[in-house]
């Protein structure tokens, strides 16, 4: 008789110790991805990126206002742009640190980040922020189960 006939109804068990193994690492990858969902991570990273777009725009605006300062006397209003870029800036740091304030700064980011989008400079910093803020006023913070 051949030999191959005779494993027809042997079931091997290394199949099933594979399917565990691999049932381990998701539930491994599944315990990190929870963990990551305490922390509003793409509010903040928008918000970050948004802010620095916003204050660079206005590092730009404030060139231009220091030299419009010498003809009229507005010149200082293009300096809020810089001041909305650290702010957007502080309250994506406040997300992460603290994610229990992530509502509060999530409006203040979307504020500053509508109102950067009148310097066009700005513009894109602001649409990052807008999404940002939009990301962290959507954001729940995960349920705690009590076994």
């Amino acid at each position: 008789m051949n030999s191959d006939n005779h494993n027809i109804g042997k079931v091997s068990l290394a199949p099933s110790v594979a399917v565990e193994n691999h049932i381990n690492r998701s539930h491994q990858i599944l315990c990190v991805v929870e963990n990551m969902s305490e922390i509003p991570t793409a509010a903040f990273v928008l918000s970050l990126l948004g802010g620095i777009f916003v204050l660079l725009g206005g590092l730009i605006w404030a060139a231009v206002g220091t030299f419009l300062a010498f003809f009229t006397g507005l010149g200082w209003l293009l300096y809020l742009f810089v001041v909305f870029g650290i702010i957007i800036i502080v309250g994506a740091a406040m997300i992460r640190s603290t994610p229990s304030s992530a509502k509060s700064w999530g409006i203040v980011i979307l504020i500053l980040g509508i109102l950067s989008l009148f310097g066009v400079v700005t513009a894109f910093g602001g649409i990052l922020s807008i999404i940002g803020g939009a990301l962290a006023l959507s954001w729940k913070p995960p349920v705690r189960q009590t076994p």
